[in-house]
């Protein structure tokens, strides 16, 4: 697994008692860049109790406006970022 120090692509998670948030970052010109955020209700709480289920639907909100794909068939995030640029290093 790569640090943060040595990795280009960068995928931050932050789990709210109202939203879900994912913000994917990236180095372009030597510096990382805010690429793309999702947002999507929280589901730590009723009904679902599961914080995973918010994050994916963040994560799906950022895969469709970057057409990069983080999620593998089985809804697992892809790391490190591969040949093909699926992923994120962190």
């Amino acid at each position: 697994m790569s640090s943060v120090l040595d990795a280009d692509t960068i995928l931050a998670i932050d789990v709210g008692s109202v939203s879900t948030r994912a913000s994917l970052f990236d180095v372009v010109d030597g510096r990382y860049r805010l690429i793309a955020t999702g947002r999507a209700p929280s589901t730590a709480g009723p009904p679902l109790f599961d914080v995973s289920e918010g994050v994916r639907m963040a994560l799906d909100q950022v895969q469709t406006v970057t057409g990069r794909q983080l999620l593998d068939e089985s809804d697992l995030l892809i790391m490190p970022v591969t040949s093909q640029g699926a992923g994120a290093d962190v």
